[in-house]
């Protein structure tokens, strides 16, 4: 079956899927970074990521209940993590979250302050 002209293993290769490496860099310097939670997706890993991010200095918040992302929530039934660090999340605990999400398929932005 094809997707918008696409094949399964062509999107099973691209940015949808695997590590999102790919677009790592755009969140560099990043001080917040919300993933988006889908009402079907699975948390499965989520307390090892939340103890791993706040060893590294993070604070986690799921279901987040801050006023600026539940206005950016993409939909009635979704729901967001939101990860913070005062000063800038660093780089290893982004990396760690941006794939956790990529291999859940989870929708994610992220504000870095000018």
């Amino acid at each position: 079956m094809r997707w918008g002209g696409a094949s399964r293993r062509t999107l099973r290769a691209s940015s949808h899927r695997g590590t999102g490496d790919n677009h790592l860099f755009e969140l560099e310097g990043a001080d917040r970074l919300t993933l988006f939670v889908a009402p079907y997706a699975k948390m499965k890993g989520y307390r090892d990521l939340k103890a791993q991010l706040e060893e590294l200095g993070c604070q986690v918040a799921y279901p987040s209940t801050s006023p600026v992302v539940l206005r950016e929530l993409p939909g009635p039934r979704y729901t967001a993590v939101n990860i913070e660090a005062p000063g800038g999340i660093p780089a290893e605990a982004l990396r760690q979250a941006h794939r956790w999400a990529h291999k859940r398929d989870l929708l994610h932005s992220f504000f870095r302050p000018l």
